[in-house]
Parts: structure tokens; sequence; C-alpha cells
């Protein structure tokens, strides 16, 4: 790319001298051409060295400004998640509810929010969010009735997105879709994981069951 603008640098000088060489009726002398072939010759020159600087700046700006976009298409996309998530937990009254598992912060908002993300964070809060639509598709089988279907959902949630920060929550639910089918043992051995890992929600699920 640098010959190329060379040998065009070359064909302009050129065409300056013959311009000169054009004009019958101006005295041009040898030391004025040699001066304007220089000041033609620094101002390429500039505009190439330039161009080096302007350019990685410019695309700098452009892909910040790329990122941004995205955490607010993040931030809209997690509002309405979150207003979607809040209805199903009050339609769903039935069994065991989300009212009491993980009302905490939702981790995609405070991700989205986080002004140190770079893109390297990305993957994990795009799986974040994939594990969370899942979830919520679950929820809806769940509403309808359809606990084979929640348990499959649910299962695959855990076995894709091992690090889902309501993967807790997954469990339990998938545990009474288990019972509600009559797969007792397979529930069984779901329970004694979550007893495991988290005593006090087992134990709060197993009371709601000796109630139902």
């Amino acid at each position: 790319m640098n010959d190329r603008t060379d040998e065009q640098l070359i064909q302009e000088m050129s065409k300056i001298g013959e311009l000169f060489h054009q004009l019958p009726d101006v005295a041009v002398s040898p030391y004025l051409h040699a001066k304007i072939l220089a000041k033609t010759t620094r101002q390429a020159f500039f505009v190439r060295r330039t161009m080096r600087y302007v350019l990685p700046i410019a695309a700098a700006i452009l892909l910040t400004l790329g990122l941004q976009n995205f955490r607010a298409l993040f931030n809209n996309t997690t509002s309405t998640t979150h207003v979607s998530e809040q209805t199903t937990h009050k339609t769903v009254n039935a069994g065991i509810s989300l009212a009491s598992f993980g009302d905490q912060e939702d981790p995609i908002d405070s991700m989205a929010m986080d002004p140190q993300l770079t893109a390297r964070d990305l993957n994990p809060m795009v799986m974040e969010y994939m594990a969370t639509f899942k979830f919520q598709q679950a929820l809806r089988l769940r509403a309808k009735g359809d606990y084979e279907g929640v348990a499959e959902l649910l299962e695959r949630i855990l076995k894709e997105h091992p690090t889902y920060s309501r993967n807790a929550d997954v469990l339990t639910i998938r545990i009474d879709a288990l019972f509600r089918l009559g797969k007792n043992y397979e529930a069984l051995q779901e329970f004694s994981y979550l007893k495991s890992v988290d005593s006090q929600r087992a134990q709060i699920l197993q009371e709601r069951w000796l109630k139902n």
C-alpha cells in the first residue's frame, strides 16, 4: 500500500511540473519550482503520517460506542425479562413457588450496569441470559401442567449451564416436577444432591411436600 502511494505521489509531482511548462507567460524560476514540489511532498507525507494515528483512534472510538450500545440493549432486554419473571411468580402459586427462592438482584442487570464491562465479559453474560430464558420457559410449562417438559428442560439447564446463578432454584423445581410425574426414585436422588449443596432449601422443600 505504501509503494502504491509513493507512485501516486511521483505522478502528482510530474503533473505539477507539466503544468509549469504549459504556462509560457509566467516565468517560474527553478528555485520556486523546486520549493513548490518540496511543499507538495511534505503535505503528502504529513497526511500519510496523520492517518496512521487517526485511523486507530477512530476505530477505538467506534468500538467503544458499539460496546455501549450493546450494553444498553442488554439493559432493556433484562428489564423486560425481570418484569416477566415477577408476573410468572404471581401466577404460579401451586406446589413450590419461586416466591421464596431467588428473589435476589438479577445478575444480568448487575453485569450490564458494570462500567468496567469489556468484550471478554460478554460470553458469561450471554450464557447467563440464555439460561434465564430457558428457566422462564420451564416456568411457563409448569403453569400449564406440563411437568414432563419442565423436568426435561430443567435437566438441560443443569447440564448446559453448570455455573448458572439460579441452579438451586432450577434443581428445586425439577425435583417437584419429578415427584408429580411419579418418578420418585429419580426425585429422591436429586433431593439428596440438593440436600448436600443447600440443606436449608432442601428442608423447605421437604416441609412443603409434607403439607401437601
